[in-house]
């Protein structure tokens, strides 16, 4: 029982620490993506949001517009080329691309020139998203900051965010749209998705209720499981001390014992009361971030724990039985050597002790048996029928008196059928064996007695039947003539 619990120990233990460097390659991914998401959320305010040294797309918008009606085509074809975004002039019906500045054709890795006369939905990563922007477009006369997946012509996708407005181009009305290359925020959001996948993945798989706790002893985060198991939601633990809900003080106190001391891992088995009552779980934290946090996985036991003392309960009825049955109770090897006796066996053969007679005795045939072929068929009946009842035979003591034994034994086999030992009682009948014995002879000398008496009384039934007196008169007139 003592090696399972340190296996189970041992076990967690491991997935613990595996968990452990598991989440802190994911802290470290998802800091690393957190840092990019940010910079690219700033780059994406900064193209939204007025800034007098960077303006956004909006802004840059605004400035097209602005020039829209300068004469100087030159030095409005320099304004869109100096635009630090994508900028792209479409027909207002079909979407035919009339011009795209050099930002654009870097974004889509494309030539200028071989935008021209394309398009818009031909850029379109899904062509339907069109209708939803000429829906907004159509009612709101303009649409902005609206994110959709795009491709290059070799049909790579890309993420933009693009605002677009009414807009004439050489006196004919258009469409003016600017974008800005989203696709490392959009990679980063579904990094950071997937990253927390794999963390609920990991933490749905290990088989107990996980939590995570700060320096303080607060909640930073509980698995539903936990919480699902006080009937509350998760959200309910965070920024609670733990042992909030009062449920098990001994929890309480191994937390904050474990977050003074200066292990890395412990555990311990502690009581807590729920709902359903009384329950066990056995407690493995493991610390991380440089020992300012813990992970701590609680494995309910409570069902282990009961057959625990039901166990203990049996065994110690079994001891009992054992030490202090009146016949004696032995275990023994196919191969003749004592495994286990109790008090009562190691007196009847003379023992001081279970002990003593084990370690005395190493050869039962020769030591116990008087008949050493008894021996052998006792193993061949327990071999073909499982079991023996009732068997009688003469026995030693260790003064070397012979004494008489009535045993019943049993084969325990391992699952493949394979003897392991022998196990059974033994009673001495010694007693009995002498009053049969001595019964026998009181019949044997009883019928020599009733073979007598029938004798004599057959005798009596000759010498008063006439037949015989006849003889004897015979008898007496032939004795008489020969005096004569």
């Amino acid at each position: 029982m003592m090696q399972e619990k340190r296996l189970d120990k041992t076990y967690l233990l491991a997935a613990i620490e595996k968990l452990n460097l598991r989440i802190n390659r994911l802290t470290v991914t998802l800091a690393q993506v957190q840092r990019e998401k940010a910079e690219l959320e700033t780059l994406l305010e900064d193209s939204q949001e007025p800034n007098p040294d960077e303006p956004g797309v909006e802004e840059h918008l605004e400035e097209v517009l602005q020039h829209q009606e300068d004469p100087g085509e030159e030095s409005f074809e320099l304004i869109l080329e100096a635009a630090p975004v994508a900028i792209l002039v479409t027909e207002m019906v079909d979407g035919t691309v009339l011009y795209a500045n050099s930002s654009f054709a870097k974004t889509f890795d494309v030539a200028p020139e071989a935008v021209l006369g394309s398009r818009t939905v031909d850029f379109y990563f899904d062509p339907t998203e069109r209708q939803k922007v000429l829906a907004i477009f159509a009612k709101e006369r303009r649409v902005q900051n609206y994110e959709l997946q795009c491709k290059k012509p070799d049909g790579t996708p890309v993420w933009v965010i693009f605002s677009l407005r009414p807009f004439l181009f050489h006196g004919k009305p258009t469409l003016l749209i600017a974008l800005c290359d989203i696709t490392d925020r959009k990679q980063a959001e579904e990094a950071l998705k997937q990253t927390r996948d794999e963390l609920q993945a990991i933490l749905n798989a290990i088989p107990g209720a996980v939590s995570w706790i700060d320096s303080n002893g607060c909640y930073l985060g509980v698995k539903q499981q936990l919480a699902d198991t006080f009937n509350l939601s998760p959200m309910t633990f965070v920024g609670q001390e733990v042992g909030f809900l009062g449920s098990s003080p001994q929890y309480v106190n191994f937390i904050r014992q474990f977050l003074e001391s200066q292990e890395a891992s412990a555990s311990q088995v502690v009581e807590m009361q729920v709902d359903q009552g009384q329950q066990y779980y056995l407690i493995v934290a493991q610390k991380y971030r440089q020992g300012k946090e813990i992970v701590s996985v609680g494995i309910d036991i409570t069902e282990r724990k009961q057959a625990e003392e039901s166990l203990r309960i049996a065994e110690e009825n079994y001891r009992s039985i054992f030490e202090n049955a009146v016949e004696g109770i032995f275990q023994t090897t196919p191969n003749g050597q004592y495994i286990r006796v109790n008090p009562a066996m190691a007196r009847m053969h003379g023992y001081d002790s279970p002990q003593d007679m084990i370690a005395n005795i190493t050869e039962i045939d020769q030591q116990i048996y008087v008949h050493p072929q008894k021996r052998q068929e006792f193993k061949r009946l327990l071999e073909a029928q499982g079991e023996v009842k009732g068997v009688e035979y003469q026995v030693y003591r260790r003064d070397g008196s012979i004494f008489w034994v009535c045993e019943s034994a049993r084969a325990v086999r391992d699952a493949n059928g394979k003897v392991l030992y022998y196990e059974g009682t033994s009673i001495e009948v010694t007693e009995r064996k002498l009053q049969e014995e001595a019964l026998k002879r009181q019949l044997e000398l009883l019928q020599l007695e009733i073979d007598q008496t029938k004798r004599e009384r057959q005798v009596a039934e000759i010498i008063q039947s006439n037949y015989f007196k006849e003889l004897q008169a015979e008898v007496d007139r032939l004795q008489r003539w020969d005096n004569d």
